[in-house]
């Protein structure tokens, strides 16, 4: 399955983005990082309360699904996507989809993802989203 490019960053992307999009001066944007960085603290308090190691969140980055489900539905340039068998199950108390490839397909799944790019066109639309921006402008 798929993962996830909005995990926001490797090798100092994640705060070379928050940073950007902090300096946009646009609601939008400095709401998104404000979520972030509260995602970020949430991660650290729960490790610290856990007794966890400091990297179990995989180097503190911020998880951001969406825009991926989201593209995928709309384009396909920059992700691959299968027909594959799934069905939603409970794992450890978490609803997981789980992959059936012996079964007759049911879904499309993306597979692989340009994260660099699709990183970046997230970043160029939601800095092109500002005050008085209308949808399709």
């Amino acid at each position: 399955m798929c993962d996830s490019p909005f995990k926001q960053g490797v090798n100092g992307a994640r705060e070379r983005n928050r940073a950007a999009m902090r300096g946009w001066d646009s609601p939008l944007s400095s709401a998104l990082v404000d979520l972030m960085e509260e995602m970020l603290r949430g991660f650290t308090d729960f490790s610290e309360r856990m007794a966890l190691p400091a990297n179990i969140f995989e180097g503190q980055r911020t998880y951001m699904h969406d825009p991926l489900a989201v593209y995928t539905s709309m384009a396909t340039h920059h992700v691959r996507l299968r027909r594959l068998r799934v069905q939603a199950e409970v794992h450890d108390d978490v609803l997981r989809t789980m992959p059936y490839p012996d079964g007759p397909p049911n879904a499309w799944v993306c597979t692989d993802v340009n994260a660099d790019a699709l990183v970046a066109l997230w970043l160029e639309r939601i800095k092109g989203i500002g005050p008085g921006t209308k949808p399709g402008a």
